[in-house]
């Protein structure tokens, strides 16, 4: 499965587990020098253009979609207002929902896109 369509798979679990309407943007991002950091920016999500961006130069494809499903936990709490100027910040509830239900959404992707349960 390419990344795109893996993607959209996740987006779909995601849709499937929040029921959010308003579909974010997706910007897919390549950035050498940003790669080279063991702490780059992995992804984000811009609330005000309710646009997801993820840093995808030498990343696995699996770590790109869990910080797809992280980010869209962010836009499905926007859209509930529930983010603050600090949501982004490490031990915030907001992050730490974001991190818990990525998890969640990972999980049904993977029960509905393979077969390792059978």
């Amino acid at each position: 499965m390419e990344l795109k369509e893996a993607l959209a798979e996740i987006y779909k679990a995601a849709h499937k587990e929040f029921n959010f309407e308003n579909v974010p943007s997706l910007h897919l991002r390549q950035d050498e020098e940003n790669a080279q950091g063991i702490f780059g920016i992995t992804a984000y999500y811009d609330p005000s253009d309710m646009a997801v961006v993820l840093y995808i130069t030498d990343r696995h494809p699996k770590d790109i979609c869990r910080s797809f499903a992280h980010e869209l936990v962010h836009h499905m709490q926007n859209m509930d207002d529930g983010l603050k100027d600090n949501s982004g910040e490490d031990g915030s509830p907001e992050e730490n929902e974001a991190n818990s239900l990525a998890a969640v959404i990972m999980r049904q992707y993977g029960r509905d896109n393979t077969n390792i349960y059978e």
